[in-house]
Order: C-alpha cells, then sequence, then structure tokens
C-alpha cells in the first residue's frame, strides 16, 4: 500500500475480488474513480476495500450491478428533503423476505421425518 492509496493490484489483494472485475467496476461507476499515482498507476482510496465487500454481499444476494449502482448512489437529490427510508429499501426488505421464505423451506424440510 502506498500513502496516498491502493494500486488495483494491492486493492484485488485486500478484497479478494479479480483485477479485472475491479476495472468494470470503477468503469460502471460501482467504486469511485481512482487517483494516478505521479507514474500514472490508479491509487484507489482504502475506503474501496469495503465498497468491494458490499458490493460482493449485494451480488451473492442476487442484486444485479445496476441494483447495486443504485444502492451505492444514495438519495436522490429529490429525496433528501422527505423524511423516511431511501428509495432503494423496498429491494433490500424484498430481498429479505425472499431469504426468510427460503429459510423457512428449508427448515420445514429439515424437519421432516425421511421416508424409507
Amino acid at each position: 500500500m502506498t500513502t496516498e492509496g491502493l494500486t488495483r493490484g494491492q486493492l484485488a489483494r485486500a478484497s479478494s475480488v479479480h483485477p479485472e472485475t475491479i476495472r468494470v467496476y470503477e468503469r460502471l461507476g460501482l467504486l469511485p474513480p481512482a487517483a494516478r499515482s505521479p507514474r500514472g498507476h490508479r491509487l484507489f482510496p482504502v475506503s474501496a476495500v469495503e465498497q468491494l465487500g458490499l458490493i460482493r454481499q449485494a451480488r451473492w444476494l442476487g442484486f444485479t450491478l445496476p441494483e447495486i449502482h443504485d444502492l451505492l448512489a444514495g438519495p436522490r437529490p429529490q429525496e433528501t428533503a422527505t423524511i423516511g427510508p431511501p428509495s432503494s429499501w423496498p429491494a433490500i426488505e424484498a430481498r429479505i423476505h425472499q431469504l426468510e421464505a427460503l429459510r423457512s423451506a428449508l427448515s420445514l424440510r429439515l424437519q421432516r421425518p425421511k421416508s424409507t
């Protein structure tokens, strides 16, 4: 790690994400644009490790890249004047309900006696 940030390779190792995936995420706006070192290397902030962790979790939960982009973007300017949850919460709540339904179905299946 440099004092200015992480190179793409360092970020890849720190977050267990392939370097090309980092390039794609940066191009799609899921990661903040990287600064440049005096030698022209991309330098990502250390906070990008946490951002990649959130992206990996969201991907694992089935969110698409556009959905993740919206989740990470936060409230839109017109939403900041309203009081209440961000607009992305319904999508998150829906995934929670889907996972709870899956857990219930699996739990019932495990509780059934096996037929012989």
